[in-house]
Parts: structure tokens; C-alpha cells; sequence
């Protein structure tokens, strides 16, 4: 029957019914939800109580799920429970720990119960920690078996302890049996009940004897009494005990040791007795007795040394110590000094301040030594200077820093001074423009070169500075001989040597030879000029001069036959020449012989004088040696005067060579002779811009000027600073002058200064011939010119010569 077909009264009777049913099911849930609600709440109170216990605990299923954890394995795994519940063995642990496992649950179920083994887990730091499962089985309330429960306990640290512990006795055991020391072990009481063999074999007793109180018979009998109270006293005290004394053998050996010993604790941290050690020490009782004696003689060194030393701790810079030199050099007592910063003894300046110099102190301590200057300060405020040397040194038992100082303030001012002088010599020296060759005397290695050896030989300086004098002659038995005859005190003008440069080529020398001392060792002084071009123009002229004797006695012959009939008076005019070439033959033979016999006595005189000035120089006194001095310049005039005789007459007799000549190149070549008193005297040179191109006699004009020249530099002076050579035509002459700004020419002298012998009054003191300028005057002569001189208005003098234009 439908609801429409049912009345009203059947359907309120069904309405009824339900509602009646609806109220009995509302009152079965309220009673399902209170049964529910008291049956959550002890399972709650159980997972509280399972996760405040700090093992790691689990449950699984016969089926080997897990069913739940507590936090403790949470964070013993480093896995939540909701990623463990309902998983195996397998999903959370490594496949060989998970083999393990679940055979070990597999026999559990088996065999229900409890089962405890150890294993091995992973833990959340990814170690393997090792443990011991306890793990017992349970049952429905049916009595079905229904799961497992297990508890883990780490116990690695435990492992590990009991590994240690038995590493620890083998240790000691095999440390007791092999160790250096002597190792005994006493009760609380201090009574010994064990000693190892080296404590044996010091005292010289059995390991049975020394038991209990019997270890006292080992001690010296000087020692015996204070150590056996020292030790029970310590012992009862519950002190450390440490001690110096001595054992004395059976045999008599005595050794000095240390003993010294610690309470030995129990798990409970109770003294259960003392542990000790027995060391001999004797080496370094015996080592501490040297170091006093060490001590001693380093302090007697220590305040001996003539230097300022100063010992620093390296971590801090402080003073420790300063030796009595230092005290004296500063002024201040040692005791002051260790109170002061190194800046209170310093100008403080930078960089002589506190900040530098622990800066240097801190290298050295580094194991960089440090040697430098440092501008210091004495107790009256007086500033000098200090060579200092830092270096790390071990000083006793620890690392130090060594500190030396030597005042070197003279030596400052000499080096000052050093280079002020040594700057003026080598501006001086590189600026000769002759080589300057200074080599030892005794080793013949060259000590110094100036820039015109460099350029003349083809060598660095360097290069030159290795070699020795033999390795740039090209004749060493001549250059030997030169040499030495420089060292027995002569000054050697050498006209002609042959060196060799780098590149081997061989080429003329004129060479000046001297000897002086320098820091205590001979040095000879050689300066070496390159006449490799005036060889050439003199080989040159000569050979001109060859030819043109050929031309005209060719020509003299043609001239002979081709004017024969002009026989008689050729021969008449010969007959005359001969007899003048006679009489001029004659008077030159006189004027040579003349000057032969003045040659030779004053050669004999000057050698004889010489060889007694040197073999009897002990012998003379000064007064002697004075005249002998005198009697040599005098003879060496002589043989300089008869040279000048027998130039004079060799220009009279000498045919000319006319020919063109380059006035710059004859300037040049004098300026090249003369160069090196011009650069000492500091001369200032001057000559005509302009090119200059004559006729005449190429070696006599070169004596014109050399002579001119030589009389400036002989007669100018200590004022001549200046020498200037001029030029002009005048007509059908050509004039030159050499001029000077020297001390000048009285005109009375003006005249017969050009005269033989004939020398001015401001000559007094200077060597000369008076023969100079009379050859100057003989070449004008034969030049179809003249010479004379002028004053000039303020100071100074003029020599003029005129050379012919029609020669």
C-alpha cells in the first residue's frame, strides 16, 4: 500500500513509530560516543606514556608492519610516524640491516616471547650506531598472537668505553713495561704495590722489595728522611706530590730524579690511591750546572762585546737586557733601559719610531733577519747613528730576539763625504777624453775604468772590470816592464804601445803611467790615448815627403840634361853650395856635438844621482836626498834643453812639405794632445766655427800651435781658466792667434821672448827651454810670415803668426 492509499490516522500511527525509533537510535549513538570517548582517553594516556620514555620504542603487526613509535624513535631515525606506521622493515632501514631484522621478528613470532640481541642501526646523522634490541611479543584479548613490541637501547658510547678502557690497560701495561721513567702505583695509604722495571733498574731493588715501605731503601741516605715524610705527608693530605732527590744503587751509582705523582680516581670520583712517575734527570742536573757556568761566561762575553746588544721578547718588543756597552753608548743605566720603549731611544722621527721598529722586530721574530740604520738618541739628548742587526736566537730554554747596534756616525759622515768626493772624481774622470785605466799593482786587475776606456776598447765596464792589464796589451814583456818601472816611484810617458781591443784589432798607443795608494793597496794609474790617426797622418806625411824628394830629384835630373849648356854655372853655383852645405855641416856637427857631450854627462849625472838616491835613501838625511832631488831636475833640464837644440836645428835644416791642410784637424789633434790638463785645470777651450783651409807645411804648423799652446798653460798660471784660438786674412797672409786669460806679459818682454834662450821674468819657477817660441818664430820665418805677441788691456796674453797665402 503507497502513502496516498494509507489514511491520515495510519500514517500519524507510522510517525509516531518513528519518531519513537529515531529517539532510541540518538540515545545508542550518545551511548557509542561515550563508550568511544572512554576507551580514546587510556589510549592517549598510553602514547604519552610510551613517548616520554627516552628509548626508542615500536610496534609492528605479524605481519611485520610497523603500527606505531614514539618520539624517541622518531628522532633516533630522523623519521615522522605517520612515514613509519603501516611501512616495513625493509622501506625505512638499509637492505642488509633489514635482512637482519626481520629474520630475528620471524623467529620471534616463531617462538613467541622475548628475544634480546645486538645489532647495529642507522641513525639520523646517517651513522651506524650500535644497540641492543629487547623486544616481546602480544596477544589479542582471544589470545591470538597480534604483534610485537621493541625497546632500543644505544649503547655505542658504552661499546666504545669498554673498547677504550681495554686499549687504556694494554696501553698502560705496554707504557709500564717499555717507558723511560720509572712508574709505581701506591694504595690510599701511600704504600706502593707495584713499580715498573725502569724504576727497577734506577733504584737498583727488586719490584718485590720496593713493595709496601721498602722503595725508601733506594733513596740516597742524604734524601732519605725528607722524601719518605714528603710523600706520606702528601699522601695523607690527598696532595700532589713532586720532589727532586737522589737514588743510590747497591752498587754506589747515584742518579738524580724527579718524582711526582696525582691521585687515581674511581668511577665515583674517589681517591682509590696515587699513580706516579720517577724520572731521571741526572743529565739535566748535570746540564743545569753548565748552563750556570754558561750563564756566567755569556754575561762576562755579554758586557765585553764592543758593540750595543740588546735582547727583546719577540711577542711584545720589550727590553729584556742590554750588555754594558749599550749602557755607555746611551747613557743610561741597564736598569733604566729595560724600562723605556725603543722610541724613548730614538729622535722619534719617522721612521725611527716605535711603530717601525716593532715592525722590524716582527720580521726578525718571523725568522726574517733584519740589518738596517737607525738614527738614535743618548741620555743627553745627542742624536748618532746605528748599524742595527736583528735576528731570532734561542737564549735558554726560550726564542729571542738578538739585537746588535754600532755606532756609525763617523762612518756616515766619512761616507758623506766619501760621495761628495767621489761624485766630483767621476765627473771629472768620465769626462777625460783619454782612456783612465786604474788596476792593482799587485794582481794587475783593473779597479776602475772612466768612459773613454769603455769606447776605446769595445768592452762593458763591467766586461773591463774582470779582465787584467795583460789581457788589452798586445806586448806584455814592454807593458811589464813599464809597469814596473812606474812602481819603483817613477811617472812613464810611454810614445808608443800596441794594444788589443774586444774585437781583436791591434791598434798604436801613447800611454801615461803613475802609482798611488788607495785604501791601503798600490794602484797604478795609466791613461792611454789612441794615435791610431796620428800614426796614419804621419805614415801619411812621409810618404809625401818620400815622393816629392823622388818628383824633384827626377825632375832635377830632367832639368840637369836639358840644360846642359848651362854646365859651368850649375857646377860653379855647386861648387858654392858645397861649400856652404860644408860650413852648414860643420856648424850643425858642432851644434850636435855640443849638445852630445851636454846629452851624455847629464844623462850619466842623472843615473848616477838616481842609483844613489835609491840605494842610499836610508843612508841621507833630508838635506841629502834634497840636493840629489835638485841635481836630477837640474840634469833632466839639460837632456830636455839639448832635445829642444836639436829641434831647433832640425826645423832650420827640415825641407817643407807644402801641401793643403785642414786647420780643424791640426786643432783637433792638439786639443786630443792637451785634453787631459785642460779637463784638470778645468780650461775652457774655444776655436773658430769656420772651416780653414791653407797652404803650407803640415808638421811644422802642427809645432806652431803645440808651442803656442804649451806656453799658455805653462806661464798662464793659476788664473788661466781660458785659451781661445782666432783667425783672419790680412792681404796675402793668413793670421792665427792663441790667446789666454793667464797672468799676463810685461811689454819690455814683448821682443826677446822669441830670441834663443830668452825666457820673461814671470818664468821664475817654471821649466822651459827658451827655445819654444824661437822655432814658432823660425816656421813663421819659412812660411814667409812673422810672430809677435801682445798683452791684452785687462789680463791675459796674445801670440799671433802669420802664414804666407803664396807658398
Amino acid at each position: 500500500m503507497t502513502d496516498k492509499e494509507k489514511t491520515k490516522e495510519q500514517l500519524l500511527e507510522e510517525l509516531k513509530a518513528l519518531g519513537m525509533q529515531d529517539a532510541a537510535l540518538g540515545e545508542t549513538k550518545k551511548r557509542r560516543r561515550r563508550v568511544q570517548g572512554a576507551l580514546d582517553e587510556p589510549m592517549n594516556f598510553f602514547q604519552i606514556l610510551v613517548d616520554t620514555i627516552p628509548n626508542p620504542i615500536f610496534f609492528k603487526s605479524v605481519d611485520g608492519l610497523y603500527l606505531g613509535c614514539n618520539k624517541a624513535f622518531e628522532a633516533f631515525l630522523g623519521l615522522k610516524r605517520d612515514n613509519v606506521v603501516g611501512k616495513s622493515v625493509y622501506e625505512i632501514a638499509p637492505r642488509e640491516l633489514a635482512d637482519h631484522y626481520s629474520k630475528a621478528d620471524s623467529e620471534l613470532f616463531a617462538e613467541p616471547g622475548v628475544q634480546i640481541y645486538e645489532s647495529s642501526v642507522k641513525g639520523a646523522d646517517g651513522k651506524i650506531r650500535d644497540v641492543i634490541f629487547h623486544k616481546a611479543t602480544f596477544s589479542n584479548a582471544d589470545g591470538t598472537l597480534a604483534g610485537l613490541v621493541g625497546v632500543i637501547l644505544d649503547i655505542t658510547d658504552r661499546k666504545r668505553v669498554e673498547t677504550d678502557l681495554l686499549k687504556s690497560k694494554a696501553l698502560f701495561e705496554n707504557l709500564a713495561r717499555i717507558s723511560p721513567v720509572g712508574i709505581f702505583r701506591t694504595d690510599i695509604e701511600g704504600r706502593c704495590i707495584y713499580v715498573n722495571e725502569r724504576w727497577c733498574e734506577m733504584a737498583g731493588i727488586s719490584s718485590e722489595k720496593a713493595l709496601n715501605d721498602g722503595w725508601v731503601r733506594a733513596i740516597h741516605p742524604e734524601d732519605r728522611q725528607r722524601v719518605r715524610e714528603a710523600w706520606y705527608t702528601s699522601a695523607k693530605n690527598g696532595r700532589p706530590f713532586r720532589a727532586e732527590y737522589k737514588f743510590q744503587r747497591p752498587d754506589g751509582h747515584t742518579t738524580f730524579v724527579l718524582g711526582q705523582s696525582s691521585a687515581e680516581v674511581n668511577q665515583d670520583g674517589v681517591a682509590s690511591g696515587y699513580v706516579g712517575t720517577v724520572t731521571d734527570i741526572t743529565q739535566q742536573k748535570e746540564a743545569e750546572e753548565a748552563l750556570r757556568q754558561s750563564h756566567q761566561r755569556f754575561r762576562t762575553i755579554f758586557d765585553s762585546v764592543g758593540e750595543a746588544i740588546f735582547i727583546h721578547d719577540p711577542d711584545t718588543g720589550k727590553i729584556l737586557d742590554v750588555n754594558r756597552k749599550t749602557c755607555e753608548m746611551y747613557g743610561y743605566s741597564s736598569e733604566e733601559i729595560q724600562q723605556f720603549s725603543i722610541e724613548d731611544l730614538s729622535s722619534k722621527e719617522p721612521p725611527y719610531t716605535q711603530q717601525h721598529a716593532l715592525e722590524r722586530l716582527k720580521k726578525a721574530a718571523e725568522g726574517e733577519p733584519q740589518v738596517f740604520e737607525w738614527r738614535a738618541k743618548s741620555k743627553t739628548g745627542r742624536l748618532f747613528w746605528n748599524e742595527i742587526s736583528i735576528r731570532r736566537a734561542a737564549i735558554g730554554d726560550r726564542d729571542l730576539l738578538l739585537v746588535t747596534g754600532r755606532d756609525i756616525t763617523e762612518r756616515k759622515q766619512a761616507e758623506k763625504d766619501l760621495r761628495e768626493s767621489e761624485g766630483r772624481y767621476r765627473e771629472l774622470f768620465n769626462t777625460v777624453p783619454d782612456a783612465v785605466l786604474l788596476f792593482d799593482a799587485e794582481t794587475r786587475q783593473f779597479i776602475d775604468v772612466n768612459d773613454s776606456a769603455v769606447s776605446l776598447y769595445g768592452y762593458t765596464r763591467d766586461e773591463l772590470l774582470r779582465l787584467k792589464q795583460v789581457d788589452i796589451t798586445a806586448e806584455p814583456e814592454l807593458s811589464d816592464a813599464s809597469i814596473k818601472e812606474t812602481l819603483a816611484g817613477e811617472r812613464v810617458k810611454v810614445p808608443l804601445r800596441h794594444h788589443r781591443k774586444k774585437d781583436g784589432t791591434v791598434f798604436p798607443v801613447e800611454i801615461s803611467t803613475s802609482t798611488f795608494t788607495m785604501a791601503g793597496r798600490k794602484v797604478l794609474c795609466g791613461i792611454v790615448r789612441d794615435i791610431t790617426e796620428r800614426r796614419r797622418v804621419e805614415e801619411e806625411l812621409d810618404n809625401y815627403r818620400r815622393h816629392l824628394e823622388e818628383l824633384v830629384t827626377e825632375r832635377t835630373n830632367e832639368l840637369a840634361t836639358a840644360n846642359a849648356q848651362l854646365t859651368r854655372e850649375i857646377e860653379e853655383r855647386k861648387r858654392a853650395e858645397i861649400s856652404l852645405q860644408e860650413a852648414s855641416k860643420k856648424l850643425k856637427f858642432f851644434a850636435y856635438s855640443v849638445a852630445h857631450d851636454l846629452k851624455s854627462p847629464a844623462i850619466g849625472i842623472y843615473g848616477l844621482t838616481r842609483r844613489l838616491s835609491k840605494q842610499s835613501k836610508e843612508v841621507l838625511d833630508e838635506k841629502s836626498r834634497t840636493y840629489c832631488n835638485q841635481i836630477l831636475k837640474a840634469s833632466e833640464h839639460i837632456a830636455s834643453l839639448v832635445e829642444k837644440i836639436n829641434l831647433y836645428i832640425a826645423t832650420k835644416e827640415a825641407r817643407l812639405l807644402i801641401e793643403k791642410i785642414n786647420i780643424k784637424e791640426i786643432l783637433q789633434m792638439i786639443k786630443e794632445e792637451f785634453a787631459a790638463q785642460l779637463t784638470i785645470r778645468k780650461i775652457e777651450w774655444s776655436e773658430p766655427e769656420m772651416a780653414i783651409d791653407i797652404i803650407a807645411d803640415r808638421m811644422s804648423i802642427l809645432r806652431v800651435f803645440r808651442n803656442m799652446l804649451d806656453n799658455s798653460l805653462k806661464y798662464g798660471g793659476e788664473q788661466l781658466s781660458k785659451i781661445w784660438i782666432g783667425y783672419e786674412e790680412s792681404g796675402d797672409s793668413h793670421v792665427f792667434s792663441v790667446s789666454d786669460n793667464g797672468k799676463g806679459l810685461r811689454e819690455e818682454d814683448a821682443e826677446r821672448i822669441f830670441q834663443p834662450f830668452e825666457r820673461p821674468e814671470t818664468s821664475r819657477g817654471v821649466e822651459g827651454s827658451g827655445l819654444g817660441l824661437t822655432i814658432v818664430k823660425e816656421i813663421a820665418e819659412q812660411h814667409g810670415g812673422k810672430v809677435w805677441v801682445k798683452p791684452l788691456p785687462k789680463k791675459g796674453t796674445a801670440f799671433y803668426i802669420s802664414i804666407s797665402k803664396d807658398l
